[in-house]
């Protein structure tokens, strides 16, 4: 119990991140002043980005941010949990200044690539151009071409610019936004909790509870996909909406999903005849 606990703290825990994810990545296209819609992040987009936190935390547990003992100081979790914080915090940040810049850029492509019908006709005319001026320019060019400097192209270039660097209001918010959700009295991680504690509850009683069968005592129930949601040409089709926002999760889900109801059935099985007896549950009238 204590192990599921624990699985269910750290699928929050990440949950939440892919929210600050979201968050940030709309504050940034809203304070970047553009007339361009702001690119939307896909569920590929929180998947792989998923795949990054769980590299950057490594062993570590992202539920642990929901402990008790965080208060402490001293305390060995404390410390790791900060310095996963920050790193995470800064992927975030630039991951959202990637997509900002890959918005920005496709939307200057779009507006700089001139028309086929704007090009005039006199350049494709081949009998307009002389051969002297032909030849001047393949002089020019060559010549200018001999005077660069043959050391300004074998200077390597640094792979960290200023444009890859995050925005350190960006990383400021995601910080003030961590210390003030992530953590044990928190309404947002509560709120968070209870709704994954719904989906996970239904996806366990549809999967396992023994409903009755006049043959063999149980009917079989259908196993819950929930993948379903996420593949690709299934918006006419869209999940229950309990699991609006869940979605990018749907594996640490259906781990949860499958552990719950192993348990649940081995309990049932060992004591649902117990819980059939006639007056093992008081009635309302006595």
């Amino acid at each position: 119990m204590l192990l599921l606990s624990s699985d269910a703290a750290d699928a929050t825990a990440l949950n939440m991140v892919l929210l600050l994810y979201r968050q940030l990545s709309f504050s940034e296209n809203s304070n970047s002043g553009s007339s361009h819609p702001p690119k939307r992040l896909t569920d590929a987009d929180l998947i792989k980005m998923k795949s990054e936190i769980r590299d950057i935390c490594g062993s570590f547990r992202l539920g642990t941010c929901f402990s008790r003992t965080q208060t402490k100081s001293g305390n060995k979790d404390v410390e790791r949990w900060c310095a996963v914080k920050e790193d995470v915090i800064l992927q975030l940040s630039r991951r959202v200044k990637e997509l900002s810049r890959g918005a920005s850029r496709a939307a200057a492509q779009t507006v700089t690539t001139p028309p086929s019908s704007s090009i005039p006709a006199s350049s494709s005319s081949p009998s307009l151009s002389s051969p002297s001026s032909t030849s001047v320019s393949s002089a020019s060019s060559s010549s200018s071409t001999s005077l660069s400097s043959p050391t300004s192209s074998s200077l390597p270039t640094s792979p960290i610019s200023d444009t890859s660097l995050p925005n350190p209001r960006t990383v400021a918010l995601g910080q003030k936004w961590a210390d003030a959700h992530m953590q044990a009295e928190s309404a947002l991680s509560a709120m968070l909790h209870n709704r994954l504690r719904d989906v996970v509850f239904n996806a366990v009683l549809i999967s396992s509870y023994p409903g009755r069968d006049l043959t063999n005592g149980c009917r079989p129930v259908a196993s819950l996909d929930l993948s379903a949601s996420l593949a690709p040409g299934n918006a006419a089709n869209p999940g229950p909406p309990s699991m609006s926002g869940l979605e990018p999760l749907s594996d640490e889900i259906r781990t949860l999903v499958e552990k719950i109801s192993v348990l649940a059935l081995i309990h049932m099985n060992a004591y649902l005849p117990m819980y059939e007896k006639e007056g093992f549950r008081p009635s309302s009238s006595s």
